[in-house]
């Protein structure tokens, strides 16, 4: 296995160094994951980087980050999350265009 992916249990292999090839972490997808493998890849990913980036969470993966981590930005309509610390620096703007009420979920 390369030095840059870590496996996390049997069930998923992450790239736990893309933040310093690439300039930004991985995103989790947790679509098709149970809520115990979504928290130890984030476990897994937070051992390198200070914050991670979640998308497409249900319900009872929100939970469960809610009882797994301190510091956990959640955001229900959207569906994504972010766990650990969260840094806000302005570095442009960006514009957010939906088509009618079903986009804003996606646009949240």
């Amino acid at each position: 296995m390369s030095k840059f992916i870590e496996e996390i249990e049997e069930f998923a292999k992450i790239d736990c160094y893309r933040h310093k090839r690439a300039g930004k972490p991985e995103v989790v997808l947790a679509e098709n994951k149970d809520a115990k493998e979504v928290v130890e890849i984030i476990r897994g990913y937070l051992k390198h980087v200070n914050s991670v980036l979640i998308t497409r969470l249900k319900t009872e993966q929100i939970d469960e980050l809610r009882k797994s981590f301190d510091k956990v930005f959640i955001n229900e309509k959207g569906r994504v999350a972010i766990v650990g610390e969260i840094k806000k620096e302005k570095i442009g703007k960006i514009a957010i265009l939906t088509a009618g009420t079903s986009d804003i979920p996606v646009a949240e």
